[in-house]
């Protein structure tokens, strides 16, 4: 047996049904040309697994590998590349697609948390009689109290100033994440393109015989639109999510600020009206001398 250092080893050896040949140290794969066997490096915890529970079982049934394809298919599990290695292969269009779903969910998860608290600010808002500032509700009452005196029309065009000052604070970011989510499958076909045209490239440089060559372009292309939808998606959903909770907010404010305007607009027709009750005082001795 060739070991993973080049040195040869006599070891006892496993063999099932002229396919799958392994030892306690791993799988093997056979040499046809030397006649002997080459030991694949063991990177998966399964592959492992499964040969020393093979090796250990002395009586009964047991799960043994079986590779039909003589060692192909145990290769290429044995060669499980890191997660690094598959941002790699990417390529820049890769690391680009990566850093705008980061700063996509950056911005987002950091918006929910921002409309979440204003959430449960107006909640207490709506539960208190106290004017608080610290939430947009707070500072729309704020503004019909220090506007008490005006009139209906008056006040209801603060409040509109008021609740269009408050509207940017709640939708700010959803703007930046539908481009970013609208980026992100883009640079995947972009990525897509460029791996199609650098297979094109390697097929007129050295032909088809070899598929290696063309794995390189093939792979970057299919990462590339993999990453841009794994991209995309959450950031189309957390868009989504983010205009829901904003539109909510937007609504009770434009609701309370109805209320502040029809309860204005009930104490100023109480006041005509008690105007229009009152006694009017009248001079006896002048009306009877006009008489």
């Amino acid at each position: 047996v060739t070991m993973a250092d080049g040195s040869k080893e006599t070891l006892a050896v496993t063999q099932i049904a002229g396919f799958t040949a392994f030892t306690a140290q791993g799988p093997l794969l056979y040499q046809p040309a030397s006649e002997s066997y080459q030991l694949l490096p063991s990177n998966s915890a399964d592959i492992s697994a499964r040969i020393a529970g093979f090796s250990q079982q002395q009586y009964g049934f047991v799960s043994a590998l079986f590779d039909t394809s003589e060692g192909g298919l145990l290769k290429r599990a044995t060669e499980a590349k890191a997660w690094w290695k598959v941002f790699s292969d990417a390529g820049i269009v890769g690391g680009v697609i990566v850093a705008v779903g980061i700063i996509g969910m950056g911005i987002g998860l950091f918006r929910l948390l921002v409309l979440g608290r204003e959430a449960k600010k107006i909640k207490v808002q709506k539960q208190q009689l106290n004017t608080l500032t610290d939430n947009s509700l707070g500072r729309i009452i704020g503004v019909a109290d220090r506007h008490g005196n005006s009139n209906a029309d008056e006040l209801a065009r603060f409040l509109d100033e008021a609740i269009l000052a408050e509207l940017p604070e709640c939708r700010k970011g959803l703007g930046s994440i539908a481009v970013l989510a609208t980026i992100a499958p883009m640079l995947g076909l972009l990525g897509t393109v460029a791996g199609m045209i650098e297979t094109f490239q390697a097929i007129t440089a050295y032909g088809n015989s070899d598929p290696q060559v063309l794995s390189s372009g093939i792979s970057k292309a299919l990462l590339t639109t993999k990453f841009g939808l794994i991209a995309a998606v959450p950031l189309m959903l957390l868009h989504s999510l983010l205009t829901s909770k904003s539109d909510s907010i937007v609504h009770v404010i434009e609701h309370q600020s109805a209320g502040l305007l029809a309860q204005r607009q009930q104490r100023l027709n109480l006041c005509v009206n008690d105007s229009a009750s009152a006694p009017v005082a009248v001079d006896q001795q002048q009306v009877t001398g006009n008489v």
